[in-house]
């Protein structure tokens, strides 16, 4: 029976279509090869970056959370240095300066007489961006020395920044009066955003 159907196929047949299904065979696999290397190769670039996004974010979170502890630890300097200066939208600065000033004036023993706000100018040089204020304090003389450095003390460590511009006085005309100076004024500096 196999032999009528197997009558047209000679052996040369059989080997040709043998060597014909093999070279498929192989030409298929090598294509399917192909393709599969291919995919992978994109699915590991693809790993490959999300791997690198995912460390850079890593990294990145890191870098925030110790940037957040240090701010956290380092509160009150960044609560002063937000001091520094007063704001220049309202007239609060000035109000703050008369009540500093007068404090300070209290805590050492110096009256003053008067206290005169100069015009508001912008700043140049280092400060520049700020508006620099300047206050003119009339002191009542004489005054004794040790007050007056523990005043200047108070208004130069004060917060917000103030700084000594000009100081006017004179040293005591009598040989009592050694310990004391005769004022006439105090300018002092201020900025403000």
């Amino acid at each position: 029976m196999v032999t009528p159907q197997l009558n047209n196929l000679s052996a040369t047949k059989l080997r040709a279509i043998l060597v014909a299904t093999m070279v498929l065979l192989i030409v298929v696999g090598g294509v399917l090869f192909w393709f599969l290397r291919t995919q992978i190769i994109d699915v590991a670039n693809h790993v490959r970056e999300v791997s690198t996004g995912a460390a850079t974010s890593n990294a990145d979170v890191i870098r925030l959370q110790n940037l957040q502890k240090t701010l956290d630890d380092d509160k009150e300097a960044i609560t002063r240095a937000a001091s520094l200066v007063g704001d220049s939208s309202t007239y609060q600065y000035q109000e703050k300066m008369l009540n500093d000033l007068t404090t300070y004036a209290k805590k050492t023993g110096i009256g003053i007489v008067s206290i005169n706000f100069d015009d508001i100018k912008d700043s140049t040089g280092a400060t520049a961006g700020l508006k620099e204020i300047g206050v003119t304090l009339a002191i009542e003389s004489p005054v004794e020395y040790t007050s007056i450095m523990k005043f200047i003390r108070l208004i130069e460590y004060s917060l917000p920044k103030m700084q000594i511009a000009d100081v006017s006085f004179a040293s005591g005309a009598s040989e009592a009066s050694k310990t004391s100076i005769q004022f006439s004024s105090i300018t002092i500096k201020a900025f403000a955003k």
